[in-house]
């Protein structure tokens, strides 16, 4: 936590409170927040809203309080199953598969992680089944 900043993660259709360890829209407000774009009314409402600055990225809170952020708003992949599919998790997958010794970084702080088998063949199924564009 960083004082004088509060952050939350919210449903990015209904803005409802997420749980703890669950993905959602991150919120963030504060005296260091941006207040606005320079000359643009438009987009400032587009982002400002009651005072919550809309990142655009999705993440979770742990137990702990501990920011995750597991990609962004406009890269979620839905498969058809409804299943979220974050491109940037399969990245690191294949990261790991390529690079034994990388070590995915969770809120600025290195954790050592289990690899989830994934091979370039499952990630390009994925990204054939949600429609993306090559």
């Amino acid at each position: 936590p960083i004082p004088g900043v509060a952050v939350k993660v919210v449903d990015p259709d209904t803005f409802e409170l997420k749980g703890p360890n669950e993905d959602g829209l991150l919120l963030v407000k504060g005296a260091n927040v941006m207040k606005g774009y320079l000359n643009n009314p438009s987009k400032t409402a587009e982002v400002l809203k009651d005072g919550w600055y809309h990142t655009g990225d999705l993440g979770q809170l742990d137990d702990e309080g501990m920011l995750l952020i597991c990609g962004r708003v406009k890269n979620l992949i839905v498969t058809p199953n409804g299943k979220n599919v974050y491109p940037e998790e399969i990245e690191n997958e294949l990261k790991i598969q390529l690079h034994p010794m990388t070590v995915p970084i969770k809120s600025g702080i290195l954790t050592p992680r289990k690899a989830t088998p994934i091979s370039a063949g499952t990630a390009a199924k994925v990204r054939e089944s949600t429609s993306l564009p090559s």
